[in-house]
């Protein structure tokens, strides 16, 4: 559990500021199930200093730019997913590269089956 100031994640999210408002009480209690706590950890550290905290291996920089670049899209989070884009863009290897490419690669496969699919006849109509 962590302790935070409302009226500051509120200020630096429009996610936060509407789960924040639509409670009368005092205190607010904000449930988050989907993600680690080391990766909320970091984005509070984001949400309080405007910035990364110092993580020692370049390896692990890289996986908590992953996590914190969902997080930030989530919630709103703006300036924290041009920051978790600089440090991908700053430490882009080969074997990095191949496996975004590959998983690029894979994700618009499965765009392109989607859309195949979504163009069946009646298929729509099931859907909706």
């Amino acid at each position: 559990m962590f302790s935070v100031h409302g009226w500051l994640l509120a200020a630096k999210s429009l996610v936060f500021m509407a789960e924040l408002l639509c409670s009368f009480e005092k205190t607010v209690y904000i449930q988050v199930d989907d993600m680690e706590a080391e990766v909320f950890k970091s984005m509070l550290h984001f949400i309080y200093n405007d910035g990364l905290p110092e993580i020692e291996k370049s390896d692990d920089v890289f996986v908590m730019a992953q996590h914190l670049l969902v997080v930030a899209d989530r919630h709103k989070l703006e300036r924290l997913k041009l920051i978790c884009q600089y440090v991908w863009t700053n430490s882009l290897t080969q074997a990095r590269l191949r496996f975004m490419s590959l998983r690029l690669h894979w994700l618009s496969r499965l765009k392109e089956a989607c859309s195949q699919f979504l163009r069946c006849p009646g298929i729509l109509k099931e859907i909706i």
